[in-house]
């Protein structure tokens, strides 16, 4: 959030950003409160959860009540807008006007801390959620949504659908029917594919996979961390042939705040790779951080 400065203007574009902030933690609010029902007719403990939330609810409300103040104080500061009164002790004192907005900025502040407590606890109590470390082996089928982090190597095939690349040293291997989009995001390129069918490989220390489509299956070996949404199992083998079995998480709830569809955008390169019904060819595509190799 911006700093809160001493000038008409500047105080305006503060209510103004703070008001739409407000809008979106309310919006977010709602979206959360099913999820907390959902965990709740599971037989999850949700204590904490709900603890959380009525916390975030609460800053947001704060937030809320100081911007009406300093609106409101605003017509009445109006001919010593953006200016500090003097005390009888010569000190400066904040216009209202400026201390309702910091109060308010300050509010909201910590309700983004308490979100990020929320999405943790959400993460630890949703199905579908598991952490794996270097021992680990990962299979996983369904259709739907998922999200891989971590150091593992990673076989997997999806159709009609969408793969999301993003990582500074993985070599990705594919072969199938797809187009790959390259965006620009920063330092690192995001890699997406769009999919009618194909078989990828995915190896490298650090990387980050969204998926979105249907028969997929995956494969995966090493430490990180998975997130399955939507209608399939999954199983986690450790080192000494013990096996934990789960159900993929049902996302109705979830669509707005968890990993979502790669979007597409205008800007594409040609076709690569994308096999010809015709002439029955099929071509391997070879991405190492930034730069394309077709074999």
């Amino acid at each position: 959030m911006p700093e809160i400065k001493d000038s008409s203007r500047s105080m305006q574009d503060a209510a103004f950003m703070l008001a739409r902030n407000i809008v979106k933690a309310e919006a977010i609010s709602a979206k959360l409160e099913p999820g907390v029902q959902y965990l709740r007719d599971q037989g999850k403990d949700v204590n904490r959860l709900e603890s959380l939330l009525e916390e975030y609810n609460g800053l947001v409300e704060e937030a809320k009540y100081y911007l009406e103040l300093a609106v409101s104080s605003s017509g009445k500061d109006e001919g010593t807008a953006g200016k500090n009164e003097v005390s009888e002790d010569g000190s400066q004192v904040e216009s209202s006007e400026k201390e309702y907005l910091i109060q308010s900025q300050k509010r909201m502040i910590q309700a983004s801390m308490v979100l990020k407590d929320i999405f943790e606890e959400f993460k630890l109590l949703m199905p579908g959620n598991e952490e794996l470390n270097e021992t680990d082996r990962l299979s996983a089928t369904g259709e739907g949504r998922v999200t891989l982090m971590g150091g593992f190597d990673i076989k997997l095939h999806l159709e009609e659908g969408e793969i999301a690349v993003m990582s500074p040293d993985s070599i990705i291997i594919i072969e199938g029917d797809y187009v790959l989009e390259i965006k620009e995001s920063g330092p690192e390129n995001i890699f997406i594919y769009h999919i009618q069918s194909a078989d990828m490989e995915v190896s490298g220390r650090h990387k980050t996979l969204l998926l979105n489509g249907e028969n997929i299956t995956v494969e995966a070996d090493g430490e990180g961390y998975a997130s399955f949404f939507g209608n399939g199992t999954y199983s986690v083998e450790n080192a000494d042939g013990m096996k934990r079995e789960g159900q993929w998480a049902l996302d109705s709830f979830l669509k707005e705040i968890a990993p979502g569809r790669p979007g597409k955008t205008e800007s594409r390169v040609p076709p690569i790779g994308v096999h010809d019904p015709e002439t029955g060819i099929r071509e391997k595509l070879m991405v190492r951080a930034g730069f394309t190799e077709k074999n």
